[in-house]
């Protein structure tokens, strides 16, 4: 009887073990049923921990990505070790994902694509999706972006078609000035996150909660009749063209400029940090437990 009874424990343990490891494996950009079951009950520490160490073993980083970021992107740089391994996989997952497509152009850098990949990365840091999965083509220009449907060249363009279009002279520009508040690849990958969030499949590409994104919009409306009655801070005018452009560049500014953002308008940002589930500020750790807004959230009356 021992001994049955050890085999039933055997090959329970061995099934739950396959399906942990399938889904780790083949969902993990989705927060589907397990990913949230083992997530919430046995601790984002331990789970992090779990997926990123397992599914490292699989998916090699290649060295010169790893001295791209060490070298030359200054969010992962001051993260902590674990934080980076964490960092490292979500970015791996990410670039493996994508086709970067030159345009007028011979090649696409590695180091664009690097950059491409660990913005994206640092932007859905916090959150439970991250690799943008509409979004498999990425088109790199040389210069600025022409027959758009504009009046005027661009330097950037998103699609609900499933592609993003940048301009390598906006990567560099964003590239060397970090701390203006303007930054091409940022800005579309607001887009991306955007348009995964509210244009696609809700059940499988769901990046922000949608609360705490009501909460943004109500105070994004109001700074955009600020902005329209030229009574502005720190925002520029463009961003009261429509909500989508005042959500790509409040990241812009949140991402570059938190200190100034924080100082002028805490209200705004303390809404982008529980959105996006991380405050730039602690740069070591920039990632929140979004779960203590909830617990301490008031309660709707019955109606």
């Amino acid at each position: 009887m021992f001994f049955v009874y050890l085999i039933f424990c055997s090959l329970f343990l061995f099934g739950l073990v396959f399906i942990i490891t399938n889904a780790f494996i083949f969902n993990l950009s989705n927060d589907n049923f397990i990913h949230r079951f083992f997530k919430y009950n046995f601790g984002i520490g331990l789970y992090t921990q779990l997926t990123t160490s397992w599914l490292l073993f699989f998916r090699k980083i290649k060295p010169e990505e790893r001295d791209y970021l060490e070298r030359n992107f200054p969010y992962y740089i001051h993260l902590t070790k674990r934080k980076k391994k964490e960092f490292l996989f979500r970015f791996s997952k990410f670039i493996q994902s994508k086709d970067f497509i030159p345009v007028n152009m011979l090649y696409v850098p590695d180091s664009v694509k690097y950059y491409i990949s660990a913005t994206a990365t640092q932007i859905a840091f916090g959150l439970d999706s991250f690799v943008y999965p509409t979004f498999s083509r990425i088109y790199v220009h040389p210069k600025s972006i022409d027959n758009t449907g504009f009046i005027f060249p661009v330097e950037g363009l998103t699609s609900m078609g499933g592609y993003v279009h940048f301009s390598m002279e906006a990567i560099e520009r964003g590239r060397s000035i970090a701390d203006d508040g303007e930054n091409v690849v940022v800005h579309e990958t607001a887009h991306m996150l955007q348009m995964e969030d509210f244009g696609g499949d809700m059940e499988e590409n769901d990046f922000l909660d949608e609360q705490l994104f009501r909460i943004w919009l109500k105070m994004a409306i109001k700074k955009r009749e600020i902005i329209q009655h030229g009574l502005n801070e720190l925002l520029p005018e463009h961003a009261a063209y429509d909500l989508s452009e005042m959500f790509a560049v409040s990241l812009e500014n949140f991402f570059e400029r938190p200190e100034i953002f924080q100082q002028k308008l805490p209200k705004k940002y303390k809404a982008l940090c529980l959105l996006l589930g991380q405050n730039p500020l602690n740069k070591n750790n920039p990632l929140m437990d979004r779960r203590k807004f909830y617990y301490f959230a008031p309660r709707r009356r019955a109606t």
